[in-house]
């Protein structure tokens, strides 16, 4: 009886952890997509998995790798414009949840990202308790810090993107960039 009940726990337990790594699994970042004026995280559930099989192998998100980063491409059509639109406010997937609007994010789509960037300085400045993991990543990346701009990242928490002048990610720091 005392090996039926420990085998019984033992399933117990071990479906608790497939549970547990599946969810992990799902709620993983697949994407960093950089949108108007931010970075959005997508996820697995987030994503019409079709899309993402269409995908060409330079866009696709490696599952050991951390997220891809991408652009978005803009619409091209005002049809097709509408439709995204249409479909986001009636709660569908809005650019950042459709692979096939996705680009590389390097040139001229990284330099983009830099229309809406503002000076890492201003972050800091709102964010003080921040200033030493930043002072970490300029050592680490032997940088400027000066001459870094942030953008924030729309996530389940707060964090701000820091970019480069060739709109490159050069690290993350935790705080509301809005």
């Amino acid at each position: 009886e005392l090996r039926r009940d420990l085998r019984f726990v033992a399933l117990i337990q071990l479906a608790a952890l497939v549970y547990g790594l599946f969810t992990v699994w799902q709620a993983r970042p697949l994407f960093l997509v950089m949108e108007m004026d931010r970075f959005k995280v997508v996820t697995s559930p987030d994503l019409d998995q079709s899309a993402v099989a269409a995908l060409p192998a330079n866009l696709r998100s490696s599952a050991w790798a951390g997220p891809k980063v991408v652009a978005i491409r803009p619409p091209a059509s005002v049809e097709e414009k509408n439709r995204v639109l249409f479909a986001a406010i009636q709660g569908g997937r809005d650019y950042a949840e459709r692979p096939e609007f996705y680009l590389p994010y390097e040139s001229d789509n990284a330099l983009k990202s830099l229309k809406a960037a503002k000076p890492l300085a201003a972050f800091l400045a709102r964010w003080p308790d921040q200033q030493a993991a930043a002072d970490k990543l300029a050592v680490e990346k032997k940088a400027d810090m000066t001459q870094w701009l942030y953008l924030p990242v729309r996530g389940r928490q707060e964090w701000v993107a820091v970019l480069d002048k060739q709109g490159q990610i050069q690290g993350f720091l935790k705080g509301d960039g809005f």
